[in-house]
């Protein structure tokens, strides 16, 4: 037979149960945040170096993909078949 004292016990298991995963739910959402901060932020970048090596004179479609897979701008954010030449 359950007591008062056990009922107490078993909402407070629950109660730590939600905490626990509202808090989990908190740092995921907040991880997906900086990544999407971290790809824009990245997206920004490849916009200005795009802009930039086209304000020279592009010879051949090779040396533009050479310089986008040289700079620093691709990562794990922003995959390499981004910009399409």
């Amino acid at each position: 037979m359950e007591t008062e004292e056990d009922r107490r016990e078993e909402k407070k298991k629950i109660y730590r149960r939600r905490l626990g995963s509202t808090k989990e739910k908190k740092m995921e959402e907040d991880r997906r945040e900086e990544k999407k901060r971290k790809f824009i932020d990245v997206v920004a970048i490849n916009a200005r170096l795009y802009e930039e090596y086209h304000k020279r004179e592009v010879k051949t479609a090779s040396d533009a993909q050479l310089f986008l897979e040289h700079s620093l701008c691709f990562d794990e954010y922003c995959p390499k078949d981004w910009i399409n030449l």
